[in-house]
This record gives C-alpha cells, structure tokens and sequence, in this order.
C-alpha cells in the first residue's frame, strides 16, 4: 500500500530516527516509515503526496503546553551546549566561548544535556570550576528545568550555602556543601 506522504530530502536529527535518516513516509497520518530518500521513493504511489523539504529541519509535531519565552530569549546570546557531550568538549567549547565574550559578566550555555559528562551523574560545581573558577559560568539544561553553576556565580548569587528560593524550586546541596 502506497504512503499518503512522502517527506524527502529532509534534515532529520539522530534524536528522533537513526543517523543517516533523510525521508519519511506517512499512512493514514501516522508515520509508516523512515530512511533515505531512494528508500523511501519506494513508498510512493499515483496518489502519494511528495513533498521535497529541500535539506530544511523536519521535527515531529508538539502541542506545548507552556513556553520559556525569557529563557527562550536569552539563549541567544549563550552557549549552544545541545550536541556537547564529555567534560573535555565541553571545557573547550567554554574556553573558547570565553574568549569570544571576554566582558560578559556572566557565561552561559543552554540545551545542556543531563548526562553531558556522563550517564550516571550531572555536573555539579567542582566540574564547573575546573572549566572556569575566577569568572561566574551557569549551565542550563536542555529543558530549561535545571540549572548548574560554579562556585563563583553560586558565590554571586548568594546561594554557596543554600537557600529558600519558596515553593516549587529548590537549591539541591551535596554531602560535600
């Protein structure tokens, strides 16, 4: 049975299909399937739709339910960190940010992973101030949820020892302080 709609020549991120993956066929509104474009011209029938995304970006669809518009906002003057995985990628990634803003007072980067320096931890201060001690860095995750500092900017903040920041956050505090 031939696909309703036949999706070609699209940027489609590992995240959501294998590597490799440019193409996507559709039946009935569900996706039937996914690969190249030579696999998926397979899939199209006399009364296929074809539409060529000409290398544009194809995610799926979201209804979402709310919007960081201020964070949204100010992530464009930050760190993209969405493709950043190991501490040292992610140390050069910041030194050379760093170097390019040398008078922000405070330097961040957003779309951080939870697992950036692993799968069985997330960065806390000690990680941060092995990239950077003497100036404030912040790390916000992918999802706008959580952040991570060191200990210049949680010094900054006021929050080193912790504090009551009211009901819905919290400052998380290791064994360690």
């Amino acid at each position: 049975m031939p696909a309703t709609l036949v999706i070609l020549n699209a940027k489609i991120r590992p995240l959501f299909a294998a590597k490799g993956t440019t193409a996507l066929a559709l039946r009935d509104g569900r996706i039937a399937a996914m690969g190249g474009d030579a696999d998926m011209r397979g899939e199209i029938g006399p009364d296929t739709q074809v539409i060529d995304a000409e290398g544009r970006e194809l995610l799926p669809g979201f209804i979402e339910s709310h919007l960081h518009l201020f964070m949204g906002g100010a992530s464009l003057s930050m760190l993209n960190l969405g493709e950043t995985f190991g501490f040292e990628a992610t140390r050069e990634a910041f030194l050379a940010f760093i170097a390019q803003n040398p008078a922000d007072d405070l330097i961040s980067g957003f779309a951080t992973n939870y697992t950036i320096f692993g799968e069985d931890r997330r960065p806390n201060r000690h990680d941060l101030d092995r990239i950077c001690a003497d100036r404030p860095i912040c790390l916000n995750s992918v999802d706008l949820h959580c952040a991570w500092a060191n200990t210049r900017a949680l010094e900054l903040a006021g929050i080193l020892q912790g504090a009551d920041v009211g009901a819905g956050s919290e400052v998380v505090m290791g064994a360690d302080g």
